[in-house]
């Protein structure tokens, strides 16, 4: 009952809140819950296992094996009084016993008498006991050799079986609160006393559990005299090995990562449904990877990501070792750098200390916003960390402010990337288009959200700057957030804390600069705690609005954003992207899904619609769509509606499902992992999707759009929307329509 609450939370509003579906909701909540009902799925696994064997054990046999065992430490210790404590097997359950145990008792009493004729003067004059130890032990080996005797080996070697899987389950169950201390949601140290508390319990309570089936009714302090008085050199090796299992257990799982897609450092592999989950631990990764950002060496990583005005600006972000603690970046237009061997332009750098990463992955991130660019040029800068070292170069172009007749500008969509080889495949084709932008739609290099997992960025950032050598420069990024970046699902009820101790993804890409509530503020770099899910990048005739599914904003809270925005927009070509589909290429499948497609269904598609916008690119169901134009959450007759590609298949691994035609809304789907290169030109834009062996499988022209208002046109409005439309005859003429 409880996993199925958890898998399926009720339906409710934003403000309604559900202890069930918040846990459900958080992404790494999910993947504790999710391995911990594997591990107690383990433990009832082999418990069930150990009980069957334990059914086959022959009846009667382990109450005579355990009355064995511990009823000679009741006649060898003068502490606990046999007769008071010993509940007698009955004659109708085990009469084989009853009589050997007649057998004996007669025996005893005839040795008994022998030695008080004997003994009785001595025994009176040193007041010791008529019966005497070693005659007690004697008689009781006695018993023992023959009831021994009468125990079956198969029996025996059921029960060892029997308890060997019991003590599997039980391990089991600890590794719960292992993965819970990797995870940090419980410290090491608790971790530790809890392992070993669990299982010294257990340890105790089987062996009581065994001194009753002996018969033996006695106290918990005579069970524990008992317990503890057999071997016990074997039951301090066993305590060894519980503090063993305890610590290193914790070592062991200490900085535990959980991600998908990212076989890179030969991570141990969990199959759970059609996703590939890999883990690893700190213990782990000692041997599997090097050091991410080494001191003492140049940048490991150099990238760029873009504010609200790319065409005069941009930020310039450098990943280091932990010794560099101050950076700078000189610049300067390629032109006056080849022609002075120099720059007139500097900006220090906004710095943060990862140090709460792995060991193996500290660093520092350095971010320099670089302002009054000229638009559409060529920018040489310079990195340095000290005047005596000399400094890292690159290259970068500024965006247009406008596109002319010959111009077109070409940026690459896509999203759910990963860091499988089908990624680095598709990623070796983008070099060839000469991209001036990569626009990504969520789940980047999925390490959920974790700062254990912030290697899977050393990977995904590796595979971008490849392509910054190939083309000369560096290409900015344009970043969306997705489930697997924030370790959260959609629409969760409880909300991430803004800080170096969030997720990388907010930590590693400023995409707008800082909001101030004065206007005139000079720009600014975005502190960690302001920084937003919801930004655009305007240029030319040309507006990318980046958009949250979700997370961290509600549905209805970014409405009103879009709406304010798009109403103070000059731009012609309007793209959005956003992680999850409101048009889902495989149909509402979910309670949860359904959900947010109502919700952007109600607050996002009309605003979609007033406004013109041209193409939506939608994420996270990994399969390819190709929507027809809609309007009105229906097909448009017409042809003026937006289209919505996706569903964000760049590297993961593709999904299953039946494809939804219940409407009529997908031009074309199919299960093909690729990426989209977006061109726009004065006129239009056109867009072809690829795959990672470079074939061209699906291209299509869009509609534009230049609003007229009513007030505009005055009484005789002729359209609502001019319709713009690029047709290319069999000749290659191109007419506008």
């Amino acid at each position: 009952f409880f996993f199925l609450m958890i898998r399926r939370p009720p339906r409710s509003t934003q403000s309604r809140s559900s202890a069930a579906s918040d846990v459900y909701k958080r992404q790494q909540e999910y993947f504790v819950l999710a391995m911990s009902f594997l591990c107690l799925l383990g433990t009832f696994a082999f418990w069930l296992l150990s009980q069957l064997f334990k059914a086959c054990i022959q009846k009667g046999s382990l109450q005579q094996y355990f009355y064995n065992r511990y009823n000679k430490y009741l006649h060898n210790s003068s502490s606990i009084q046999r007769d008071d404590h010993l509940i007698f097997m009955t004659e109708n359950q085990y009469p084989n016993q009853i009589v050997q145990r007649e057998q004996v008792i007669t025996t005893a009493n005839n040795q008994i008498t022998q030695v008080q004729r004997v003994n009785i003067g001595r025994n009176n004059q040193l007041n010791q006991p008529l019966f005497a130890q070693e005659e007690r032990v004697s008689v009781m080996q006695s018993f023992e050799s023959r009831s021994s005797s009468q125990i079956p080996k198969s029996a025996l070697i059921l029960y060892y079986i029997y308890l060997t899987l019991k003590w599997i389950s039980i391990l089991f169950f600890c590794l719960v609160f292992l993965i819970m201390s990797g995870l940090k949601y419980i410290s090491g140290v608790a971790s530790g006393f809890i392992v070993f508390g669990i299982l010294l319990f257990f340890y105790v309570y089987l062996n009581i559990r065994n001194i009753r089936s002996a018969g033996l009714k006695l106290g918990f302090k005579q069970n524990m005299k008992i317990l503890f008085a057999q071997r016990y050199k074997m039951k301090i090796f066993v305590l060894t090995l519980f503090v063993i299992y305890a610590v290193f257990g914790t070592i062991f799982f200490h900085s535990t990562c959980m991600c998908f897609y990212t076989n890179h450092y030969g991570s141990v592999a969990w199959y759970l449904g059609s996703k590939h989950l890999f883990v690893s631990t700190k213990f782990t990764r000692q041997f599997q990877m090097k050091e991410s950002c080494p001191i003492k060496s140049k940048p490991c990583h150099i990238y760029a990501t873009l504010p609200e005005d790319p065409t005069t600006s941009v930020f310039i972000n450098v990943q280091t070792g932990v010794d560099r603690s101050t950076l700078a970046v000189q610049y300067d237009t390629e032109e006056y750098y080849n022609t002075y061997k120099g720059t007139r332009f500097s900006e220090m750098a906004l710095s943060y200390d990862f140090e709460n990463f792995d060991s193996l992955g500290e660093r520092i991130h350095h971010t320099a916003l670089l302002k009054g660019l000229q638009p559409n040029t060529a920018y040489v800068l310079l990195i340095k960390f000290a005047d005596k070292e000399d400094p890292v170069v690159k290259r970068y172009l500024t965006f247009p402010s406008s596109i002319d007749d010959d111009d077109q500008f070409t940026f690459i969509s896509g999203g759910d990337i990963g860091n499988y080889e089908i990624a680095d495949k598709i990623a070796s084709q983008i070099s060839k288009y000469k991209p001036r932008a990569i626009v990504v739609g969520g789940d980047l290099s999925y390490d959920n959200g974790l700062h254990s997992c912030v290697f899977t960025w050393d990977e995904y950032f590796r595979r971008f700057e490849k392509i910054n050598d190939e083309v000369g420069y560096i290409v900015p990024w344009v970043f969306q957030i997705g489930n697997h970046d924030i370790g959260l699902n959609s629409l969760p009820r409880r909300k991430i804390e803004k800080n170096i101790n969030s997720p990388p993804y907010l930590s590693f890409f400023p995409q707008h600069l800082q909001i101030h509530d004065e206007p005139h503020k000079p720009q600014e770099i975005p502190t960690i705690e302001s920084r937003s899910s919801f930004f655009y990048q305007e240029f030319a005739d040309v507006i990318i609005i980046s958009m949250d599914s979700g997370y961290l904003l509600s549905y209805e809270e970014q409405g009103k954003m879009l709406r304010n925005l798009l109403q103070n927009t000059k731009a012609k070509h309007k793209f959005v992207v956003y992680h999850n589909p409101t048009y889902n290429v495989c149909g509402p499948k979910t309670d949860l899904v359904s959900e947010q497609v109502i919700q952007g269904v109600f607050y996002w598609v009309p605003i979609f619609d007033e406004f013109g916008v041209t193409t939506v690119f939608e994420n996270h169901v990994h399969l390819f769509k190709r929507s027809k134009p809609l309007k009105g959450n229906a097909v448009s007759k017409n042809g003026d509606g937006t289209v919505y590609l996706g569903d964000g298949a760049w590297g993961a691994q593709l999904d299953e499902c039946d494809f939804d035609k219940s409407q009529g809304f997908f031009e074309k789907t199919e299960k093909r992992n690729h990426a989209w290169k977006v061109t726009i030109t004065k006129t239009g834009s056109s867009y072809t999707a690829f795959d990672g062996n470079g074939e061209e499988f699906d291209n299509f022209t869009s509609v534009s759009y230049t609003h007229l208002r009513a007030h505009e046109t005055g009484r005789n409005l002729v359209c609502r929307l001019l319709l713009e439309k690029k047709k290319t005859t069999s000749g290659g003429e191109q007419v506008i329509e």
